[in-house]
């Protein structure tokens, strides 16, 4: 039985708008230091609280998009409508009802739904076949309309070359600083592993010091590394630690630690 592409059409179409590489290209110190110094993912508007880091302490709603942290969506699930979306009222989909909700998104021209789209073909989720090129595809079209997670992981593809792409260092440090001024902790982090890969150290030591005081503990330690090589000073040091600290305290709740619990017994146990 012949097994038909439902998404064929769409990545005929895909193909046909390639990477705006001058769109992409460097821009100056000034602005990419003075811009993205507060979390792109914002509050959740449930709690109110900042948004964890940890992409997997967030969950997203399909239907609309529209995301909330894990303790908010766990406290949901355990009320009576816990079945309904807390955005758009649209009841939970099933395995078999994402996939055709994340196209009907797509349709609509929605990043965050092209952003999604992207990981399920680069992962294999929901019975897609892995396809890192259909990837690369879906996240560069979510980039181009505006999803600052798509132009992260097109950062990581090009830096790292997984699923095969093409290794590009200078178009993973476009996209890296896309995602950086809008505020992505994780890209502002790899502008400083890359930076620090060539040897500017203090380039490296700026971009770790942003990050860290958004809460990235990668950056903290990259800067503690840093005071062993006399890269970074002990005055640096506490400075990152002070934000980081603050920013990590903003994070916390004890419905959002209860959550983590949950996950945790549920992954110990197998349960998805």
């Amino acid at each position: 039985m012949e097994v038909v592409d439902e998404d064929a059409e769409l990545f005929r179409l895909l193909k046909l708008r390639p990477e705006d590489v001058a769109g992409l290209k460097r821009v100056g110190d000034e602005e990419l230091f003075s811009k993205g110094h507060a979390n792109c993912g914002g509050e959740c508007v449930v709690c109110l609280l900042p948004m964890p880091l940890d992409p997997t302490q967030i969950g997203r709603n399909i239907c609309c998009m529209n995301m909330i942290c894990l303790g908010c969506a766990l406290a949901a699930r355990e009320k009576q409508n816990g079945h309904l979306c807390p955005f758009c009222r649209a009841p939970r989909p099933n395995e078999d009802q994402v996939l055709a909700l994340t196209r009907t998104r797509v349709a609509v021209g929605d990043p965050c739904a092209y952003y999604s789209f992207g990981y399920n073909y680069f992962d294999g989720d929901y019975g897609l076949p892995k396809n890192s090129t259909r990837a690369l595809l879906l996240w560069t079209e979510g980039a181009r309309l505006g999803s600052v997670d798509a132009h992260h992981e097109l950062g990581f593809l090009y830096e790292s070359g997984a699923g095969g792409a093409e290794m590009r260092t200078d178009r993973a440090a476009r996209h890296y600083e896309m995602a950086a001024m809008a505020g992505h902790p994780s890209a502002r982090h790899y502008l400083g592993v890359l930076a620090a890969t060539a040897g500017q150290m203090e380039r490296a030591l700026n971009h770790y010091m942003i990050s860290a005081k958004m809460g990235s503990e990668h950056s903290l330690r990259a800067i503690q590394e840093m005071i062993e090589d006399g890269d970074a000073t002990e005055g640096d040091c506490a400075e990152a630690v002070l934000g980081y600290q603050n920013s990590v305290g903003e994070m916390k709740s004890a419905q959002r630690d209860e959550a983590l619990k949950f996950t945790e017994r549920c992954n110990t146990l197998g349960i998805s």
